[in-house]
């Protein structure tokens, strides 16, 4: 099984794509990034929707969370005549794949109810977790994350050791130990 080929002592594998890396004053990729990383989590950061495939297909990750408005090759634009037909591409293929991590999607504010409705359809259809609006809060993708670990994983990731479960606990409630938070702020 896909999940338990990578065995970097059992950590917890994420996906996330970021489509603005250059922001001067970071994003919550990296803030999560800090914060999950002592927890035994590894994340995994792409800048385009052909990475996301690629990574993806290989069955190494726990889970992904894939921005609709992600370019499809580096350097190129979407493709499309919306922002979010890369990211449905992105989800369209990632269904494909025999072992599909659970996909956390975000979008960008709808311009319309109509759109806004039509885009969560069309990322559940695909089989998306949940569908996040941007600009995303650190707790609400810890929230997400919460969710998606107890449902899909029933509250501990495959392989964790016997500590992470607290820790996990822990970081779920918003609450770390002292050395977890200097750990996290470095």
């Amino acid at each position: 099984m896909g999940l338990e080929r990578r065995d970097e002592h059992s950590r917890f594998h994420l996906l996330l794509s970021d489509v603005w890396p250059q922001r001067p004053d970071g994003t919550w990729v990296s803030q999560l990034q800090s914060l999950l990383e002592p927890q035994g989590v590894d994340a995994e950061v792409v800048h385009s929707g052909r990475e996301v495939v690629d990574l993806a297909g290989t069955g190494d990750y726990h889970a992904a969370v894939i921005d609709l408005g992600l370019p499809v090759g580096l350097g190129e634009g979407c493709g499309g005549s919306r922002e979010s037909d890369s990211g449905l591409w992105v989800l369209e293929l990632l269904q494909r794949l025999p072992e599909r991590p659970p996909v956390v999607v975000l979008r960008g504010p709808a311009q319309s109810r109509r759109q806004a409705e039509r885009l969560l359809g069309e990322a559940l259809r695909l089989g998306a977790f949940t569908v996040m609006e941007k600009p995303v809060k650190l707790d609400q993708v810890l929230n997400v994350f919460r969710r998606l670990v107890d449902r899909q994983y029933r509250g501990i990731w495959p392989g964790a050791p016997a500590d992470s479960a607290e820790s996990w606990s822990r970081v779920r409630k918003g609450r770390t130990t002292g050395r977890e938070k200097k750990e996290s702020e470095a």
